[in-house]
């Protein structure tokens, strides 16, 4: 039987201004960590409005998929529209190119991203526009889903606070790298195995091939009604179960090169299997990224680890080489 994640730290000290310093500091030293020994780690807070927001914008992910035509999704396809705002199908994403053995892709996103009202750089990220399904009740839709996006970017800083805190820097360090992030919400489904022919009832299928996220900070809401992702902690699969009122937040290859390997981005995968295929699961992560200009060099000093290619980059030089990647309709 295969080990079950439960790392969890509650973060309402770093959401609540009229905490003290001292439950601040021990909120982020839980933080740090978890990070230097999974890269993973639950979050949860009553400060968290769940019913009022969380799960409206989880309602509203399922509408999109369940309530839109393919001709209707297609209209809004970062293919068509040739930046990384909207649609994209089954295939449109390679997050694994590396894996020696055939395994199945099967999910399908829709991205979405900060107004450009909210840059004062221009560069790719900050001049796309979102692409909204008009054809759904696109109001309440919308509203929905910028309610959502807003609160994950004030937990998004609440992380980084306990980052900071963790590494010795002041508590307001990193949230002066994300004064304009390069956010991205995504809602994904990945389809049941019963769309698809059987290959044998023991064949491991990937909703999501073997990866690490390589952004700074994942955080992620997970369909409560269906499993799946598991992280490889120690050269062993552990899953991680979906949670009431929980989110799951993991640290990207840019946080590890930041930190020079302290924080550990931690290879992950969504497995679906025959025997638990029948339904859709759906999930979604929102990537919290800093500023375009951040460099990517190492933040604590010391030789650094990684390709100098990559650390002398600024994120989003680096940002679009790795969506490049990773994205069909870039190549």
């Amino acid at each position: 039987m295969s080990k079950q994640f439960s790392a969890t730290v509650d973060i309402t000290a770093l959401l609540d201004p009229n905490s003290t310093v001292a439950q601040q500091n021990h909120v982020g030293e839980q933080i740090g960590e978890y990070c230097k020994e999974f890269g993973f780690f639950y979050v949860e807070s009553d400060l968290i409005p769940w019913s009022k927001v969380v799960d409206k914008a989880f309602e509203s992910a399922t509408i999109f998929f369940e309530q839109s035509t393919q001709e209707q999704k297609d209209t809004l396809s970062m293919r068509l529209h040739g930046q990384h705002r909207g649609y994209f199908n089954i295939g449109d994403e390679n997050v694994d190119d590396t894996s020696e053995v055939s395994v199945i892709d099967i999910k399908e996103g829709f991205d979405i991203g900060l107004d450009p009202s909210k840059y004062t750089t221009k560069n790719e990220f900050s001049e796309a526009k979102n692409n909204w399904p008009e054809w759904l009740s696109s109001e309440i839709w919308r509203t929905n889903m910028e309610a959502y996006f807003d609160l994950i970017i004030s937990v998004g800083r609440a992380i980084l606070k306990g980052f900071s805190i963790s590494l010795g820097f002041a508590s307001d360090y990193l949230d002066s790298l994300f004064t304009e992030p390069l956010a991205l919400l995504r809602i994904l489904k990945y389809s049941p195995l019963s769309n698809y022919p059987k290959d044998g009832v023991d064949k491991i299928h990937l909703g999501a091939g073997e990866h690490t996220d390589y952004g700074c900070i994942t955080i992620l809401l997970q369909d409560l009604s269906s499993s799946g992702l598991q992280i490889k902690h120690k050269d062993e699969w552990i899953n991680v179960p979906p949670m009431k009122n929980k989110l799951v937040v993991n640290v990207g290859d840019a946080m590890e090169m930041w930190t020079n390997g302290l924080y550990k981005a931690t290879t992950h995968r969504v497995v679906l299997t025959q025997s638990n295929s029948s339904n859709p699961r759906y999930s979604i992560p929102v990537f919290f990224e800093p500023n375009y200009e951040v460099p990517m060099k190492s933040m604590i000093g010391g030789e650094s680890k990684y390709n100098s290619q990559l650390t002398n980059m600024c994120f989003g030089e680096y940002l679009a080489a790795r969506l490049t990647s990773t994205f069909t309709y870039r190549k």
